[in-house]
């Protein structure tokens, strides 16, 4: 009898001590589960943290790039630099002096060039070469403080070329071409003439 009960509670113990150790393993491996998912959340976070801020800086930097890159000079507003008289690029005419006046931002340096040629068999139909061009005058004007200049040229019978260039890289330089009608008369006539104004202008 006794051997019995003996062999029972040994038999308990020994159920106890395994259901024991079943439990503490199941409750390790769940502890090691929850570590792992933890660390995995942990590690997924700091990674997305991670990337959202390289992200963020990464376009912080770019945004930074482009507004550095972005920024431009002002344009020039061409439409502040205009010859006014004469209104025509070509005319021709009997008057031997023109009036050029135009507008451009105060202060600003216009340089006016006049060119002539000796030849007359040149007309508004005919223009001469580059190399068939004198200069006859060179004169630097300043726009006044409205904004507007204005001179007086003495003209060379023929064809004369008027430059008018405003010194802004942006700006185109106008050109007149005015031809001056005359009675016709000999070359030596007009050689004269054009000799007579480059020595005043000097």
């Amino acid at each position: 009898m006794w051997k019995k009960i003996l062999a029972s509670l040994f038999i308990g113990a020994s159920l106890f001590a395994i259901s024991s150790t079943v439990h503490s393993a199941a409750l390790t491996n769940t502890t090691n589960t929850t570590n792992t998912t933890n660390a995995t959340k942990t590690d997924q976070t700091t990674k997305t943290e991670q990337t959202t801020k390289t992200e963020q800086t990464g376009k912080t930097e770019q945004t930074t790039k482009t507004d550095q890159t972005g920024k431009t000079e002002p344009k020039v507003d061409i439409s502040k630099y205009q010859v006014i008289n004469p209104e025509k690029n070509a005319y021709s005419t009997e008057d031997k002096v023109a009036f050029i006046n135009g507008k451009a931002p105060s202060g600003t340096s216009i340089v006016i060039q006049v060119y002539g040629t000796t030849r007359k068999n040149f007309d508004l139909l005919t223009l001469p070469t580059e190399d068939d061009y004198i200069e006859i005058l060179s004169e630097t004007v300043k726009s006044g403080n409205l904004g507007f200049f204005d001179k007086q040229l003495e003209l060379v019978a023929g064809i004369n070329k008027i430059v008018i260039d405003f010194g802004v890289e942006e700006v185109p330089t106008v050109e007149i071409i005015v031809y001056l009608k005359t009675p016709d008369s000999g070359n030596s006539t007009k050689e004269v003439k054009i000799t007579d104004i480059i020595q005043k202008s000097k």
